[in-house]
């Protein structure tokens, strides 16, 4: 992972996770994200952080709202 480099878990909204992978942005809140391997498109509607004492071990929860 270089320098500049996010954790990122996307999930559903009860919680499951859809997707892991490491990117150089986090989505913010109303980005629309679009992962069409996995046929998962939606709004992201909450974003949080699960920091621990390393850069390389902390990720962010993406939480994705599914388009209707």
């Amino acid at each position: 992972m270089g320098a500049g480099d996010y954790n990122v878990a996307f999930v559903d909204l009860a919680g499951t996770l859809i997707h892991e992978t490491i990117t150089a942005a986090v989505p913010r809140v109303g980005d629309h994200v679009d992962l069409p391997l996995l046929r998962v498109a939606g709004a992201v509607d909450l974003v949080t952080w699960q920091v621990t004492d390393s850069d390389r071990s902390s990720r962010a929860f993406v939480r994705l709202k599914p388009h209707a």
